[in-house]
């Protein structure tokens, strides 16, 4: 019954990604995702070096939400974590976590530039 219940969700999971791979195909969806993460990420690199940690929550907070709705699974990852260290005032971490994840965020913005 589990491995059914498995194999139903990694069935589900990978028909979501390839539908969100394929919604991503169009041009127009292409440069609003690339123009909002590269607006994230411009506000990542400010508030990173402000150490403005409200507006770094604001930030991680939105890549989060549309990274995951286009498949970005590991945006999604960092984002989620660097949420929860900042909302822990653990700022060290968290700010760790932000470069980490704008890091991830040049690699994708340089692959939509490819």
């Amino acid at each position: 019954m589990l491995s059914q219940h498995l194999r139903v969700s990694d069935d589900k999971a990978r028909n979501e990604l390839k539908g969100a791979k394929q919604f991503i195909q169009d041009p127009k969806i292409r440069t609003l995702i690339y123009t909002e993460l590269a607006k994230q990420n411009t506000l990542l690199t400010e508030n990173n070096e402000n150490l403005n940690y409200a507006d770094l929550i604001k930030a991680a907070h939105i890549i989060k939400g549309s990274a995951g709705s286009f498949g970005f699974n590991n945006l999604t990852n960092l984002a989620a974590q660097s949420l929860l260290l900042l909302r822990q005032k653990q700022y060290v971490q968290g700010i760790q976590h932000c470069i980490n994840l704008q890091q991830k965020l040049v690699e994708i913005l340089d692959e939509f530039n490819d």
